[in-house]
């Protein structure tokens, strides 16, 4: 956890979509969305 921004994308969309991010080194990770609604932040772990 170094706390660096890997990726951003902003975009409209509905209810659902398909996030396709580069290329990451294994390891965890922190997804965070921010809609209208509010804010979700999720771990996701890469390649194990």
């Amino acid at each position: 956890m170094q706390g660096q921004l890997l990726f951003q994308e902003k975009r409209n969309f509905g209810n659902a979509f398909t996030l396709e991010i580069p290329e990451l080194s294994k390891g965890l990770y922190l997804l965070e969305i921010v809609c209208n609604e509010g804010r979700v932040i999720k771990k996701v772990v890469i390649g194990y």
